[in-house]
């Protein structure tokens, strides 16, 4: 496979250079200028992550400006202080808090950083220590721990060093690309002793990869972790960087890969399955209560790697049975949510449904974003089996597939859901959604943080993207702002030139600095209840977040009153 190597920048002297005083004194200005408004940039964490119940010190890599540097947390529970002189985080993080990912801002009198993840788990932590890379000098590891690591160099290798019982099945799972946003395409192999390559991954989830392994017999196994880089150059060898940071669990106990069913009617009370490799059948099922609220339900399990989602739908929710291939398609009642399984090669779920001709309706299938390996394939029939819609994306970024119709005429339909490469198995779940399209609206902001200078007003453009028909006004504020600073009153026209953007303008004077988390929130005008949070990108990372943040400099003191010396 070729990989194209960037560009390399070198600089060319091209004799002497003569500045004159005055361009040294603009310099200078400059140069202090730039250093003085300097918020801080955090290019890299490590370790990013660390066990419930434990004081975590981690290594932080980056600018920092010259005023002090505090940390937000978005869960306020963990608390952070920065060390300036060593460079270093100390977060306390409680006993109690849910396994998962969070986000940590730094700031400091001239604003904010990017946002960086920060994951928690519930295993012992363990540091990689060099030199590891052969099996010799393979790093051992006694039960079940999650490793923070580093491929630090081009050609870098990690081992670890296992034992295993005959029967015993690990799991070893990588967390890199995905949610910290190190640029490597991370491998896993599980090796012999001998050094025989007895399985390997490299793509499970994205880049990142995650392996099962049972042991033939009693002994030591290696599990061994190298990378390329996740955009290809044409150096076709093992790649490594300070950035190249990840969090492996290795662990010979419980692992949840799913629940099942993924979605939950509000209010019913209903038995979760959990799926996953070492669960005890005690603990197989759990037995809940769906929460009233439209928030999903975070269900914790003493050795998860996450916070399980269960989502909360005010409609019908439901199973998928087997048989439900065309021939005996499974009958249902729109609007629902389906959980389903592709539990074999070249298997195909079927649901049929009655449609008025008019009916505008969606279905949207979730998988590769739940983590499941099934690609996911939807196919529309009419009721003499005629394909008439087909939705089926090939891409690395557009991982779930949503398909939108009119129905033509009255009658029966089939839904078919099937995998692009016609594979199945345990692990092949999707989540089904099936229901009438519904107007709403989405807000996006360019950026996660803002500054309001001194004097000056700030304009935040806020881009508003109305969907499925939605054509209601939208009034725009901004939640904890400080008192001093000020938003007028803007609406979103569903005509014209402000329905498909906007411009918030803040305005004030604090007499001391203010920093912190704001909010920018929509409401419909039309239904109150109809709310939704603008979304910013979040540096090196596909997701978004509504975790905004501002900065008010403060008025400067009026020198200009101030008395001059008087001469001896």
């Amino acid at each position: 496979m070729s990989r194209e190597s960037p560009p390399h920048h070198r600089a060319h002297s091209g004799g002497n250079v003569l500045v004159v005083p005055a361009l040294l004194s603009v310099l200078v200005v400059l140069c202090t200028t730039a250093t003085h408004a300097a918020p801080p940039v955090i290019t890299r964490l490590y370790p990013a992550g660390g066990q419930a119940g434990s004081t975590v010190v981690v290594n932080v890599t980056g600018k920092f400006g010259n005023a002090p540097v505090r940390i937000w947390c978005s869960r306020p529970a963990i608390k952070g202080t920065f060390a300036a002189k060593n460079k270093t985080a100390t977060l306390v993080v409680p006993a109690k808090e849910r396994p998962g990912l969070c986000w940590l801002r730094f700031f400091n009198n001239d604003g904010a950083s990017d946002l960086k993840a920060f994951l928690v788990g519930t295993l012992p932590e363990i540091l990689e220590t060099e030199p590891n890379d052969r099996l010799v000098k393979s790093q051992s590891i006694s039960g079940s721990a999650i490793v923070d690591g580093v491929v630090s160099k081009t050609g870098d290798v990690d081992t670890f060093a296992i034992p295993l019982k005959k029967g015993q099945t690990l799991v070893a799972s990588m967390r890199a690309n995905r949610v910290l946003g190190s640029p490597m395409d991370g491998i896993l192999q599980i090796v012999s002793s001998r050094g025989f390559v007895l399985s390997q991954n490299d793509d499970e989830h994205g880049f990142d990869p995650q392996i099962t392994f049972t042991a033939p017999a009693d002994g030591t196994f290696h599990v061994r972790v190298f990378a390329f880089p996740t955009k290809p150059n044409s150096s076709i060898r093992l790649a490594g960087a300070a950035s190249y940071v990840y969090r492996l669990t290795v662990t010979t106990g419980p692992f949840i890969d799913h629940l099942s069913p993924l979605a939950v009617t509000r209010g019913t009370p209903l038995r979760v399955r959990l799926h996953g490799w070492n669960i005890p059948k005690m603990s197989a099922s759990l037995v809940l209560s769906a929460s009233r609220s439209h928030e999903p339900l975070a269900i914790r399990y003493p050795t998860s790697f996450d916070a399980l989602r269960l989502r909360i739908d005010s409609h019908a929710t439901g199973i998928e049975r087997e048989p439900n291939d065309m021939g005996h398609a499974q009958r249902v009642t729109l609007p629902i949510t389906i959980t389903g399984h592709i539990g074999q090669p070249r298997d195909a779920d079927v649901f049929r449904f009655t449609a008025k001709k008019g009916t505008k309706l969606a279905f949207r299938v979730e998988a590769r974003s739940l983590g499941s390996p099934l690609d996911p394939v939807l196919r529309l029939f009419d009721s003499r089996g005629k394909s008439i819609s087909r939705a089926e994306t090939r891409s690395s970024t557009v991982i779930d597939e949503t398909l939108n119709i009119a129905i033509r005429a009255d009658g029966e339909y089939r839904l078919e859901v099937a995998d692009l490469h016609r594979r199945g198995g345990w692990r092949y779940v999707y989540r089904l959604t099936m229901s009438s399209p519904q107007p709403d609206f989405v807000l996006s902001v360019a950026t996660d943080h803002f500054v309001l200078p001194v004097g000056k007003p700030l304009t935040i453009p806020v881009t508003v993207a109305r969907r499925d028909g939605f054509r209601d006004d939208v009034d725009l504020s901004v939640a904890e702002l400080p008192p001093g600073v000020a938003i007028t009153q803007v609406r979103s026209k569903s005509k014209g030139p402000t329905s498909k953007a906007v411009k918030l303008i803040l305005r004030g004077k604090l007499p001391k600095l203010w920093n912190g988390p704001i909010r920018i929130e929509g409401r419909a005008v039309s239904q109150r209840t109809l709310r939704r949070l603008a979304e910013a990108p979040i540096a090196g990372l596909p997701q978004k977040t509504t975790h905004l943040w501002l900065t008010v400099r403060p008025a400067k003191p009026n020198t200009s009153a101030a008395k001059p010396r008087k001469k001896k």
